[in-house]
């Protein structure tokens, strides 16, 4: 299917980057939307040129790269690094800790309460409580 020479007009105007032709299409696009007797599927398809247009004519000013700070060391200050010829401490765990056969022989290990998971369990599943709200007297 051969192309109205109005389309082959546009195409030419964005991939020239010509700025008088672009405001035509701009112009062109944007009557075509407006005529009474347009179709949906033309004014979509109009629609669609004219931001295609308006993209060459007006450009995104590029992307802000914001310099970021580095993250730093996780062992600072007086005491808390290693002595040289020393192995690094293991961090600490973040969850709580059951105890298995390797942990009952370390005499560090404390295992973690059967009470502390029934208050978060308990904590987590008791429902809402809604205050009514009184009147002044």
């Amino acid at each position: 299917m051969a192309l109205p020479s109005e389309v082959r007009r546009i195409q030419a105007a964005i991939e020239n980057n010509n700025k008088k032709e672009l405001e035509w299409s701009l112009w062109y696009a944007r009557m075509r939307q407006t005529v009474p007797s347009a179709r949906p599927a033309d004014v979509k398809y109009w629609s669609a040129v004219e931001s295609e247009v308006n993209e060459v004519l007006n450009p995104r000013p590029p992307a802000k790269n914001f310099p970021t700070r580095k993250k730093k060391p996780q062992n600072r200050g007086l005491g808390l690094t290693p002595l040289p010829g020393e192995e690094p401490a293991a961090p600490e765990p973040e969850t709580p800790q059951t105890a298995t056969p390797e942990t009952i022989s370390d005499p560090t290990f404390r295992p973690v309460p059967r009470e502390y998971y029934r208050k978060m369990i308990a904590s987590v599943s008791r429902p809402i409580k809604r205050r009514e709200i009184k009147p002044p007297a």
